[in-house]
C-alpha cells in the first residue's frame, strides 16, 4: 500500500477526479467548497488520498457549530454528505485507510463526525463499523425522471393531482435566474416562515447568498418561484449536478397555502428535470423507518421509490455530545416558555 493523505488540493486535479466518477455529486464538488468559504457558521474542509501521486479518494466535509466559544466547543460537528468519493479501482482497500486518517485529523476539532449517504453504500458498511462508526437507518425518496410526463403524473396520488391542478390555475411558476439583494431577502423570508413554524434552525442569509452567488452562474442551483398576482409566495431551491436534482430548501407564505404552491413547484421541477436530461430527483430526508413522519407521507404522494441509505457516525467526545444535546433542549424549552 502506497497511500498518502492530504488536506487541500489543486483545483484542476479535483475537477478531473470527479469528471467521470459515478459517485460525483454537488456536495463533493469544488464549486460547493468555494460556496462555503467565508461563511461564519460553517467551515469547509477537504480530505484526499493519493496512490502513486494519483487521487483515489475525496471527502469534502463542513464543520458546523452553534453559539459562541462555549457553544462551538459543545456543538462542533463535521458533516460529510455524499462522500467519500472513491476511485472505481480498489475502493474498499482505500476506504479503511481514509477513514482512519480523517478521524485522526478531526479528533480534537469536533464532537462527532457524520457521513450522510445519498447512494447505496452497503458494500462499505463493515469497513465503517470496523473503524468504530455506528450505523443509523435513514430513509430517502428517489423519483425516476427518465419516465415520461404521463408516467410521472400517473405515479402520483389523486389528491396530489387535484392540488397541482388547482395550483396551475391560480399560480405562475418561474425560475428565478438573477439574484438581487431584494430577491434574496424575499426568498430567505419565505424559508424562515417554514423553519420558524416547525421550530428548526435555519442557516444565515449569508449562507444562502454565498451558495446562490457561486452556483447559480454555473447552473448548479435552480430556484423555482411560485407567484400569485406577481407576488412571490413560494420557493424551492434545488441542486442540479451529474444528472441528479437534489431537493434542498423550500418555503411558502402561510397566507397563500390554499393555492398549493409547494405541490405545483415540485411538479414543475419534475417536468423541468425530465426535459433537461436529469435522471433522478432526490427528495431528501424521509425520516427513520417505523417512526411516523408526516414529511415522508407527503413526499410519497408524488410517487418515487423509498430507499434506506442511512448514515454513519463516529463520536469523538460522547460526554460533551450528551451535554451539548441537553443544553440545546434546555435552551429550546426556555425559548418556548418565553414565547408563551
Amino acid at each position: 500500500m502506497n497511500y498518502r493523505f492530504e488536506i487541500g488540493i489543486e483545483e484542476e486535479e479535483w475537477s478531473n477526479f470527479l469528471q467521470n466518477n459515478t459517485q460525483a455529486n454537488i456536495f463533493q464538488s469544488l464549486e460547493y467548497y468555494k460556496s462555503q468559504i467565508n461563511n461564519k457558521s460553517s467551515e469547509p474542509i477537504t480530505f484526499f488520498v493519493y496512490e502513486n501521486e494519483k487521487i483515489v479518494g475525496l471527502a469534502l466535509g463542513i464543520i458546523f457549530s452553534n453559539g459562541g466559544r462555549l457553544g462551538k466547543r459543545l456543538t462542533s460537528r463535521a458533516i460529510i454528505i455524499g462522500g467519500p468519493v472513491l476511485s472505481d479501482e480498489n475502493d474498499i482497500a482505500i476506504l479503511g485507510y481514509f477513514l482512519n486518517e480523517i478521524k485522526k485529523y478531526l479528533k480534537n476539532k469536533v464532537v462527532y463526525l457524520e457521513f450522510r449517504n445519498i447512494w447505496d453504500t452497503s458494500i462499505y458498511k463493515n469497513i465503517f463499523i470496523d473503524n468504530g462508526f455506528s450505523y443509523e437507518e435513514h430513509l430517502d425518496i428517489l423519483i425516476d425522471l427518465r419516465k415520461t410526463e404521463d408516467e410521472l403524473w400517473n405515479s402520483m396520488t389523486k389528491d396530489r393531482k387535484k392540488s397541482i391542478n388547482k395550483g396551475q390555475r391560480e399560480l405562475e411558476i418561474r425560475i428565478i435566474d438573477e439574484q438581487s439583494d431584494y430577491q434574496i431577502d424575499l426568498i430567505y423570508n419565505l424559508l424562515k416562515i417554514v423553519y420558524n413554524r416547525v421550530k428548526l434552525p435555519l442557516p444565515s442569509k449569508m449562507f444562502f447568498s454565498s451558495i446562490i452567488r457561486n452556483l447559480d452562474p454555473l447552473g448548479y442551483i435552480k430556484i423555482f418561484g411560485a407567484y400569485r398576482d406577481s407576488k412571490l409566495i413560494g420557493v424551492r431551491l434545488v441542486f442540479c449536478y451529474n444528472k441528479m436534482i437534489y431537493d434542498w430548501y423550500a418555503g411558502a407564505d402561510d397566507d397563500f397555502l390554499e393555492y398549493r404552491p409547494n405541490d405545483i413547484l415540485i411538479w414543475n421541477i419534475l417536468k423541468w428535470g425530465g426535459e433537461n436530461g436529469y435522471e433522478v430527483f432526490d427528495f431528501g430526508g424521509a425520516g427513520k423507518p417505523n417512526i411516523p413522519y408526516g414529511v415522508r407521507d407527503y413526499k410519497l404522494k408524488f410517487g418515487g421509490q423509498l430507499v434506506c441509505f442511512g448514515r454513519y457516525q463516529y463520536v469523538f467526545k460522547p460526554i460533551i455530545m450528551t451535554f451539548g444535546r441537553l443544553a440545546i433542549k434546555i435552551k429550546d424549552g426556555l425559548l418556548k416558555h418565553t414565547k408563551r
